[in-house]
């Protein structure tokens, strides 16, 4: 990973890994979506 936008950095997992509530949460999208949300023939 070295063609990364100025600024940025790369970092590992334990230096970016959060206790705090709510740190990392799963969006309305991948898994969480639902048959519910999707119209049908699609």
């Amino acid at each position: 990973m070295t063609n990364l936008p100025q600024g940025w950095e790369v970092k590992t997992l334990g230096e970016i890994l959060s206790n705090d509530k709510y740190s990392i949460k799963r969006g309305p999208f991948g898994s969480a979506l639902k048959k519910l949300f999707c119209r049908k023939g699609h």
